[in-house]
């Protein structure tokens, strides 16, 4: 695919700083930290709350290493992978729920990127899609871009 491939000759895409691979243990530590936080009010930690809020985070480790063993191809590992982590990770506290929705939305983005290629021309999408993968760095945003541009709502 042209937008793919095209991807290898943008040195752009590719963050400078790589995020660093965090193992299931660190991100659960982080899980641990984002929920204590979120379950406790006035000083009390409410159990049933934060028993709920570390299912939510072991759930979206689970998409998220499905999602890392599924897509190896360069549009996960090197932009959707990279985009996700950043803007869930703060302080090097990561939100592996958040990480994963988002990463949902960015590998629905490349499939609807991918569909529009097939509907409208390669050539044609892969105009709108570059520069908008050059300045937000996100499947979900170029998907749509080109969803806007080429197939709007009545």
């Amino acid at each position: 695919m042209r937008v793919v491939a095209a991807l290898l000759l943008l040195p752009a895409l590719v963050y400078a700083v790589a995020p660093g691979e965090k193992t299931d243990q660190q991100f659960m530590a982080d899980a641990e930290t984002i929920c204590q936080h979120d379950a406790t009010e006035r000083g009390e930690t409410e159990p049933r709350q934060f028993a709920y809020c570390m299912e939510r985070q072991r759930d979206g480790l689970a998409r998220v290493t499905s999602h890392s063993a599924q897509y190896t191809q360069m549009f996960y590992a090197e932009v959707s992978y990279p985009y996700c982590y950043g803007e869930w990770t703060n302080r090097d506290i990561s939100n592996v729920r958040m990480i994963a929705y988002c990463l949902d939305q960015e590998i629905e983005g490349f499939k609807d990127v991918r569909y529009y290629s097939g509907k409208f021309g390669e050539d044609r999408v892969h105009e709108i899609v570059m520069p908008v993968l050059n300045d937000l760095h996100s499947w979900r945003a170029a998907g749509n871009a080109v969803k806007r541009q080429l197939d709007p709502a009545p």
